[in-house]
């Protein structure tokens, strides 16, 4: 019963908050996304079952080795993707207001786009976007880009398009900015250090800030690439609130570059994967979202919360990002890490469930329904 009555108090409390006051900034990735489903059985031109595990179409792929094997995708929708664009589609959704600056377009912004481009304050766009086909299975997904037009993103286009004089007064107008999605952006820890060197001075004195990373990934990246990486995201820490996002896969990863010994078969317990992580790194916040829920770590302290579980989502192509939306959002409110993380949580499991954002009177109904045990009744 506690946990409930935590959910009450937070509901109370976010009726009497206004996201509306929060001035967010979020840069600077952009991509289109295809999500997809992989036929199984075709049974006529508009019905089939589709590969509901990940397993299984692994599977087939092993079996067909030496041979040939048509998979057939079927692409149910078509939207605005990438961790910033995902981030600020779900801080707008909640009444935040935004500016966003990356990949959305050149000359002029694509239309998937649409929802930031007329709903944020203003758009910055310094590139075209890429293209990802997420292929969407119940337990996970594949996320196949092109990254091509994304080596546009650097910091002498940023210099050159949007500008350092409009940069800093952008981030000294805001409390909250997010900066994302490192791993799938070649010249991102130069925009980093171009930010840290020619920007952040200037808003220094400008309010308290929140400052969001997020990697995305970085499995591919190199060892050497990822240390420099993650050394310079502390380096912001003279400038505000840093906080690092990591899904699970993520974190395993991180800690093992920074030199946890674990056997595969038996991985470190998350909460001590985060606390290992935290302590190696120049961070004010490590947050850490399994599926089932999520940690933050801060000044020695680690707080978990459990999420509102959902065993057939509808989308999870942007889950994480709309996790990281809610769980900043409520930092930026002046909320605790224990009830951002169930703010969370509660926006991620809200967009599984109806493959959209919500507003912030939606995420205030739907811990209230949560608190009620009334999700997911049908099954």
């Amino acid at each position: 019963m506690a946990e409930l009555s935590e959910k009450k108090a937070l509901v109370e409390k976010l009726r009497g908050l206004d996201p509306g006051t929060v001035k967010t900034f979020v840069g600077f990735d952009g991509f289109i996304d295809e999500v997809v489903h992989v036929v199984d059985t075709r049974y006529s031109e508009d019905s089939y079952d589709r590969l509901k595990n990940m397993a299984d179409f692994g599977l087939k792929i092993v079996e067909s080795a030496g041979y040939s094997r048509n998979f057939e995708f079927v692409t149910v929708q078509r939207k605005a993707g990438g961790n910033g664009p995902n981030m600020a589609a779900s801080l707008l959704s909640c009444g935040c207001e935004l500016t966003y600056a990356g990949a959305l377009g050149l000359p002029g912004t694509d239309p998937v786009f649409a929802q930031i481009s007329e709903n944020a304050k203003e758009v910055l766009s310094i590139s075209n976007p890429g293209l990802t086909e997420a292929i969407e299975f119940y337990d996970g997904k594949l996320i196949c880009s092109r990254l091509e037009p994304l080596n546009a993103v650097s910091a002498t286009n940023l210099d050159r398009l949007v500008g350092r004089e409009k940069l800093a007064k952008l981030f000294s107008e805001c409390s909250l900015i997010g900066i994302e999605n490192w791993t799938l952006v070649n010249h991102m820890t130069e925009v980093w250090e171009y930010l840290l060197d020619t920007v952040m001075p200037a808003v220094r004195g400008h309010g308290e800030k929140i400052l969001f990373f997020d990697l995305c990934d970085p499995e591919k990246r190199s060892n050497e690439d990822l240390l420099t990486a993650l050394k310079t995201v502390g380096r912001f820490s003279d400038y505000g609130r840093v906080v690092l996002g990591l899904n699970a896969k993520e974190a395993y990863e991180i800690a093992a570059v920074l030199g946890l010994k674990q056997n595969d078969a038996e991985k470190t317990p998350l909460e001590e994967t985060g606390k290992f992580i935290k302590q190696h790194l120049m961070l004010d916040t490590l947050v850490i979202h399994p599926t089932a829920g999520a940690y933050a770590f801060s000044e020695g302290n680690a707080e978990y919360a459990g999420g509102p579980y959902c065993k057939k989502p509808k989308l999870t192509t942007g889950a994480g990002d709309n996790f990281n939306a809610g769980f900043a959002l409520g930092l930026a409110l002046g909320l605790s890490d224990r009830e951002s993380l169930t703010l969370g949580t509660a926006n991620s499991g809200f967009y599984v469930r109806n493959c959209r954002s919500a507003s912030f009177g939606e995420l205030i109904d739907f811990i209230t329904a949560w608190d009620n045990q009334e999700l997911d009744r049908e099954e």
